[in-house]
């Protein structure tokens, strides 16, 4: 995660945006900081899929060397909220969708998982 931090931090500083080629040179306005925010979203914090149109979740959760990590996904139903954290040789999470939406949990982290009721 620090690579990756200290390889954008200084496109973010400089324009506010997140850039398709590491150089100033080049495009510094695309819409790449949403690839880039998506792939966060699907590998780092586990939303690996929302299906607004299906109403369906998948949770995938990786072997990666976080301790914690939290977010949200806004759809028209509410938000998907994912929260976990490490403890030990347990991942605890606490995962809300709406009502409506089917939830699939893939465990590849490697650790015991435990969901968390608020």
């Amino acid at each position: 995660m620090g690579e990756s931090a200290e390889y954008l931090l200084y496109m973010a500083d400089r324009t506010g945006t997140l850039w398709e080629n590491d150089h100033a040179n080049a495009s510094t306005n695309h819409g790449f900081a949403s690839h880039a925010c998506h792939t966060l979203f699907r590998d780092v914090l586990g939303l690996y899929r929302v299906d607004r149109k299906s109403k369906h979740v998948i949770v995938r959760f990786g072997d990666i060397p976080l301790e914690s990590c939290e977010g949200f996904v806004p759809t028209s139903d509410g938000p998907v909220r994912l929260a976990w954290e490490k403890e030990g040789r347990v991942l605890k999470y606490e995962l809300s969708v709406p009502d409506v939406y089917k939830v699939e949990i893939i465990n590849n982290s490697g650790i015991e998982l435990q969901a968390v009721q608020d």
